[in-house]
């Protein structure tokens, strides 16, 4: 359900996600211009995990021959390490927040590498978004 924030035209819109283990497959939240305001990220797992997050329309892989452009990466700790973070990005203006003109997509993978295309272990990163 879309909450509305104060000072806000149009409301917040949130998505909340497992990690499914299989592979690196985008998720796609939104589709048209739209700006990520927040993000929170929880890791069960003992190593890190990666969140890259696309501008990107259509649902494909992480990695090399990506369609979208990759606009941010986010380490996820592992639960040795802090067991997740948080990106706070904007909610107070308008004008704050990442941009993207096609749409909101992200992936989460075990490495750093932009190329990483592999899957993190099933049910071990959540991530929460809000977007507009």
């Amino acid at each position: 359900m879309p909450l509305q924030p104060p000072g806000t035209v149009g409301g917040l819109n949130q998505r909340v996600v497992v990690a499914s283990g299989t592979n690196a497959d985008i998720t796609q939240v939104s589709v048209g211009p739209s700006q990520l305001l927040f993000g929170a990220f929880g890791n069960t797992a003992a190593t890190p995990a990666f969140i890259k997050f696309y501008d990107n329309a259509l649902t494909s892989t992480s990695g090399a021959g990506n369609s979208g452009t990759l606009v941010g990466q986010a380490i996820v700790p592992g639960n040795t390490a802090g067991a997740g973070s948080n990106l706070p990005i904007g909610l107070s203006s308008p004008l704050q927040g990442l941009q993207f003109a096609s749409g909101i997509a992200f992936a989460i993978t075990p490495n750093i590498a932009l190329s990483d295309a592999s899957g993190v272990s099933a049910s071990s990163v959540t991530v929460w978004i809000g977007w507009r």
